[in-house]
């Protein structure tokens, strides 16, 4: 019997790009800030979602800035939120719950406990 060939793999193995060396990183996480969506926040940057989103695994700073980019753009939709909470119940009622969840989260009560037995329908 011959030699046992083992086979390499040639191919190159794509690299992601570190946030630093990707232009719009900054506008990105900016646009995030302000409450947009990732798509729209990645929109006009140059930047694909799947890009940032590998830019997110691969790198701890990012995910911070990131993190951090969604935390203010959150701040920013519920204070748009409260203001428009004036004269929309039900936005008030969604904030109430948001807030105070042991209060006003959505509640189901079992009042009876029975065992229900069901025989099989299926006929040979």
């Amino acid at each position: 019997m011959g030699k046992a060939t083992r086979k390499t793999d040639k191919t190159p193995k794509k690299r992601t790009p570190k946030p630093k060396a990707i232009r719009g990183m900054d506008k990105f996480l900016t646009r995030l800030a302000t409450g947009a969506s990732v798509t729209g926040a990645a929109r006009g940057t140059g930047v694909s979602r799947a890009t940032l989103y590998a830019l997110r695994l691969q790198d701890e700073e990012f995910r911070a800035r990131w993190d951090e980019a969604v935390e203010k753009g959150t701040d920013v939709l519920e204070d748009l939120a409260l203001k428009r909470a004036r004269t929309s119940d039900v936005l008030i009622i969604f904030l109430l719950k948001a807030r105070r969840p042991e209060r006003y989260k959505d509640r189901v009560e079992i009042t009876d406990r029975k065992l229900v037995e069901c025989e099989p329908r299926f006929t040979k």
